[in-house]
C-alpha cells in the first residue's frame, strides 16, 4: 500500500515538500482544499504534481487517515527561520536531513514548450513585503539587452508593473498550469524571481536562480548552499 501524504498549505510549499515526500519514497498525496487552496489553485499545481515519478496519485482529502500530515511544517517555521523551507519537513518528522537535497533536483519537467529563453523573470507582488520597490539588478539586466530572448512569467498586472518600473519592453509568457510553467523555466539558462511558486519551482529544478528575498524577516525562506544560486 502506496505511503500517503496530505497538505493544506499554499502552493509553494507544496512544493516544497515534495523534496520530502520523494526522500520518503513517494506515494499518494492529498491536496486539503480551504484558506490556502482553493479549487483553481487544485487543478493548477495537480498537472506538476502528477508528473513526478514519485507522485501515485493526488486527489482531494476528505478526512482519510494519512500517514504525514505535511502541514506540520508550520511547527517549525513560524518557530524559526534558521532553516529553509526543505528542511523543516525532515525536522518536524525527526528524519535526517539529508545534504544531497542542496544540489540535487527534486522536480521534474517536460520540455513541450517552445519558448526558450536565456532569463526568465517573475516579480510577485506580495514578495516584495519589507523591501523597496525598485532593485537596481534590474536596471543592469536591461542595460544588458534583458529584452532579447527574455520572458516574463506571472500575473498580467506583474509583468505590466515590471516593464513600468523598469522602462522596459519584455515579453510575456502565460501559463495554464504550474507543469507549464516548470516546462518554461526549465528551458531558461537563467532565473530572476522574487520568493514565489516561480522561484521555488526553480530551485527544485535547480536552475541558476537570482533571487530577491524577502526583507521583513530574519532568515528567508529560500536557504540554500548552491554555486548557481545568488541573493540579490
Amino acid at each position: 500500500m502506496a505511503v500517503t501524504f496530505k497538505h493544506r498549505g499554499k502552493l509553494g510549499d507544496i512544493v516544497w515538500s515534495l523534496n520530502f515526500i520523494k526522500a520518503m519514497g513517494g506515494g499518494k498525496l492529498y491536496l486539503q482544499l480551504g484558506e490556502y487552496l482553493d479549487e483553481t489553485g487544485f487543478q493548477f499545481i495537480r498537472s506538476l504534481l502528477e508528473w513526478q515519478p514519485y507522485i501515485k496519485e493526488v486527489v482531494k482529502w476528505s478526512g482519510e487517515p494519512v500517514d504525514y500530515d505535511l502541514d506540520r511544517f508550520r511547527e517549525i517555521m513560524n518557530r524559526s527561520h534558521q532553516r529553509s523551507l526543505c528542511e523543516v519537513y525532515y525536522v518536524v518528522f525527526g528524519k535526517e536531513v539529508p545534504r544531497h537535497f542542496e544540489y540535487e533536483p527534486w522536480l521534474v519537467a517536460p520540455d513541450f514548450t517552445h519558448h526558450k529563453s536565456s532569463v526568465i523573470i517573475s516579480r510577485v507582488e506580495r514578495g516584495l513585503h519589507g523591501r523597496p520597490v525598485h532593485n537596481k539588478f534590474y536596471d543592469d539586466l536591461v542595460s544588458r539587452n534583458l529584452q532579447r530572448n527574455s520572458y516574463f512569467v506571472g500575473l498580467d498586472s506583474e509583468w505590466k508593473r515590471f516593464m513600468e518600473e523598469y522602462q522596459c519592453n519584455i515579453a510575456y509568457k502565460p501559463v495554464n498550469t504550474a507543469l507549464e510553467l516548470a516546462s518554461t523555466i526549465n528551458q531558461a539558462d537563467l532565473c530572476v524571481m522574487n520568493q514565489s511558486l516561480p522561484a521555488v519551482i526553480a530551485e527544485g529544478l535547480k536552475k541558476t536562480l537570482f533571487i530577491e528575498t524577502r526583507l521583513d524577516v530574519a532568515k528567508p525562506d529560500h536557504m540554500f548552499t548552491r554555486p548557481n544560486l545568488f541573493y540579490i
